[in-house]
């Protein structure tokens, strides 16, 4: 196995990772019109933000600067990519958002999560959602932004969802979590759960669409070396047609086929 792979994470962490994490971020903020906040809550001083599974930290280091006044915390299980000059009112520490500290409890008004369709198991997720909801202190909100699949309409993207879904099946992981995250927040004591939907602009030739389009194929093309340590599912045979068919899908997504990529 790849050294700079997580066990349980789909994706790599190396410099390219790093980079596509940063375009991600762009795209998912411009998406919801330039917020990084959409849940219904102002900052107020001494306030506590957790950012759950927060990477290179982008989405915790900007909000921090436009919040000077309040604090945050941004947890993941691996540290190499964390900010190595964090502002004062930000720290980073390597927590599992699936069970966190004890003293947590009651303590965050904010909770941030997304883009975990590749890193958490089918039984994690009400794992997860539950700690944030332990977190939160009363009046808190969480705010989760997940990827749904539904877009995956056209004739390629019909063939890389049936493996899509057969790597999802075979780890035991949740390709409908955007759609089940609002029942879960339900289950999990949430109350005034509300979802929306925003698309991101995959096709034609802008810049903006090519960043997209390249950006989320290259997320499927990391997906290449589980797919073929599993044998290809019967679905596809070698790399190399993985390859093909991931060129073939990127070709489909610009002429507006599959052409805008929902978040919720």
């Amino acid at each position: 196995m790849d050294a700079s792979r997580h066990p349980d994470y789909l994706l790599t962490y190396d410099a390219a990772e790093v980079q596509r994490l940063q375009l991600q971020h762009n795209m998912i903020i411009r998406a919801f019109g330039g917020h990084l906040i959409v849940a219904s809550i102002e900052l107020s001083p001494g306030m506590n933000v957790l950012d759950s599974a927060a990477g290179t930290g982008v989405w915790t280091l900007q909000a921090a600067a436009q919040h000077p006044n309040a604090k945050f915390s941004g947890i993941d299980i691996e540290s190499r990519d964390f900010p190595i000059s964090p502002p004062s009112n930000a720290r980073f520490l390597v927590e599992d958002i699936t069970a966190l500290p004890e003293e947590w409890f009651d303590t965050f008004d904010l909770v941030h999560q997304r883009l975990l369709i590749a890193a958490l198991r089918a039984e994690e997720w009400p794992q997860a959602i539950a700690e944030a909801h332990r977190a939160l202190r009363l009046g808190g909100w969480a705010q989760f932004v997940e990827c749904s699949t539904l877009w995956l309409r056209g004739p390629i993207a019909r063939c890389f969802l049936e493996i899509y879904r057969a790597l999802y099946n075979s780890r035991n992981m949740l390709l409908t979590c955007a759609e089940d995250i609002p029942q879960m927040l339900e289950d999990a004591g949430f109350r005034n759960v509300r979802s929306e939907r925003v698309y991101i602009e995959m096709a034609g030739t802008t810049p903006e669409a090519t960043a997209a389009r390249t950006t989320i194929v290259g997320v499927y093309r990391q997906f290449k070396d589980a797919i073929m340590q599993a044998g290809g599912f019967g679905l596809v045979e070698s790399g190399e047609e993985y390859d093909a068919l991931m060129s073939e899908l990127e070709k489909e997504i610009k002429t507006g086929i599959d052409g805008t990529y929902p978040l919720e």
